[in-house]
């Protein structure tokens, strides 16, 4: 995933809180059984039982579970206007991870990629100089 490859800090913000209740959702993500409940639940209540969909859900909840323990959540309402400090608490705080972890790391790679630009660069122009004196 994104996450685990480049270290990014991500934030996943639930819009409209004030209109669905945001609290299951972060229950699921926070304990796949309770996720799994939920999906007994539903298969329950439709017609065709546990489908194709259940099933890959209930499957894909376990890689996912390793997912969201790392992933920063926040509900939010554009409306009422709950969540959004948190939110902005949130990306600052995922900024500062950014910059401290894969920032910095990234930094230190650009810098030494321009260093050996320039020596390439220097050794091109040495080169095109003897090449020349030798004329």
């Amino acid at each position: 995933s994104i996450l685990h490859k480049y270290r990014l800090p991500l934030t996943a913000a639930f819009n409209k809180c004030d209109v669905a209740d945001h609290k299951p959702m972060f229950d699921w993500m926070e304990d796949f059984e309770a996720f799994h409940e939920a999906l007994d639940r539903s298969s329950q209540d439709s017609p065709d039982g546990a489908g194709y969909v259940t099933s890959l859900h209930r499957s894909m909840s376990l890689v996912l579970d390793e997912f969201y323990r790392v992933l920063d959540r926040v509900a939010v309402s554009a409306v009422d206007g709950s969540g959004i400090d948190e939110l902005y608490e949130r990306m600052t705080s995922s900024r500062a991870k950014y910059d401290e972890t894969y920032g910095r790391e990234l930094e230190q790679r650009i810098a030494k990629n321009k260093a050996k630009r320039e020596k390439i660069a220097a050794e091109d122009l040495a080169r095109l100089q003897r090449d020349m004196a030798s004329d």
